[in-house]
């Protein structure tokens, strides 16, 4: 849904991310084209176009492999096995309604290590690091 897409932005460039918000398969491999390996992918796991965001995430890995960026997929399903199964990038999965908290520690953790989560929980942030 591009409100939705288009809020996760908003909020993502506030806590210091530089963002490139797609809406499909298209639109991701056109940026990965133009901007090269991000330093994180986050994905719905529905995506425009029938796209499953999992098997996104399984081909950017061919993209970049053996330097793979930090990914997260967002999912209201609660299938737990059918995730795992399709997950073979390792990919942390959050559960909606994803707390914008649990979000930003998240995204802190995986981009930054702890000292990023520390900072992500106390609400402090460098700019330009995420």
């Amino acid at each position: 849904d591009a409100a939705i897409r288009d809020a996760l932005a908003a909020a993502l460039t506030a806590w210091g991310c530089a963002v490139t918000a797609v809406a499909d398969e298209p639109g991701f491999l056109d940026a990965a084209a133009r901007n090269g390996r991000p330093g994180l992918i986050l994905a719905d796991r529905h995506l425009d176009g029938g796209v499953d965001g999992l098997d996104l995430l399984s081909r950017a890995a061919l993209l970049w492999p053996g330097r793979l960026p930090a990914m997260i997929v967002l999912t209201g399903d609660t299938d737990h096995a059918a995730i795992a199964a399709r997950n073979t990038v390792g990919a942390r999965v959050l559960h909606k309604p994803v707390p914008a908290a649990l979000l930003r520690a998240t995204i802190a953790g995986l981009t930054l290590g702890e000292a990023g989560l520390s900072a992500a929980r106390s609400g402090t942030t460098k700019s330009g690091t995420r």
